[in-house]
């Protein structure tokens, strides 16, 4: 047979194929699946294990209130208050400080690093004026003040609107603490002694490593309105949460550790 014929043959062979397929599809479509049913193969169960069986997958969107941040960006993009405004905000809103507007005073954590929010407060460094910076620097540059009454000659700094007291000291860390007013949060003498225990713990251990330690730092415990890592490094000195409950269940390991992590960010602003 020529191969043309065969084409053709097969052709027509498949077009009564799809007609008769298709007629039994109209006719009787119960029959046709139960047919097609019988010579398929059958399918491997896939297994599933008893918590897929029963786990419903159902998030409900639970919104809380906005930190500050979120409130003051909120503002700054609706043009209800500028650059200056906003950066001045977020420096009060990150230390708790009182001169926060009540419009911008929440409850919630800004869902930050403390030295992640501390840059972004100053990330627009060169676009305030000249009043908006000096007002930075006023509140966050350490200032030497002396003490009188009950401790007459104490060396303490005023910083971020707190008065703090140099008190304890060790080898390689002078810890400046607040004693009393909305600054001491939960410092207590046993959380400053496991803050100089991580501190010189985190000392030895990168020195034993060869990093390029600082011979001495100065550290300032003040209130910190974040919620991961409540700590900031500055090459001039280091930032810790005073809302670290050392009394609870790993209280005072969490606080060592937040202390090591900060001073390894100054050993590397060391090299810069």
């Amino acid at each position: 047979m020529k191969p043309q014929k065969q084409l053709i043959l097969l052709v027509v062979f498949s077009i009564l194929v799809w007609i008769t397929g298709t007629l039994l599809l109209i006719e009787s479509p119960q029959g046709t699946n139960s047919a097609l049913a019988a010579i398929a193969p059958t399918p491997t169960p896939r297994r599933q294990s008893p918590a897929f069986q029963t786990f419903k997958y159902y998030f409900p969107m639970v919104s809380g209130p906005s930190d500050s941040f979120t409130l003051i960006n909120q503002d700054l993009a609706n043009g209800i208050i500028d650059l200056n405004q906003a950066t001045l905000y977020k420096s009060y809103a990150l230390f708790k400080n009182a001169q926060l507007p009540v419009r911008y005073q929440s409850g919630a954590l800004i869902p930050q690093e403390g030295s992640v929010a501390y840059l972004e407060t100053s990330a627009n460094w060169e676009q305030l004026n000249a009043t908006t910076r000096q007002t930075l620097i006023d509140f966050l540059t350490p200032v030497e003040i002396t003490s009188t009454g009950a401790m007459p000659n104490t060396p303490g700094r005023r910083v971020v609107g707190c008065d703090l007291w140099l008190i304890r000291t060790s080898l390689h860390f002078w810890i400046y603490y607040p004693l009393s007013g909305t600054c001491v949060g939960q410092v207590t003498p046993l959380f400053i002694e496991n803050l100089a225990t991580g501190l010189e713990n985190a000392w030895s251990r990168y020195t034993m490593l060869g990093y390029r330690v600082p011979s001495l730092t100065q550290v300032y415990v003040v209130p910190l309105q974040v919620l991961h890592t409540p700590g900031i490094s500055k090459p001039d000195g280091l930032f810790i949460s005073n809302d670290i409950n050392t009394n609870s269940s790993g209280g005072a390991m969490y606080l060592q550790t937040i202390a090591a992590h900060e001073f390894f960010h100054t050993v590397q602003l060391s090299y810069f």
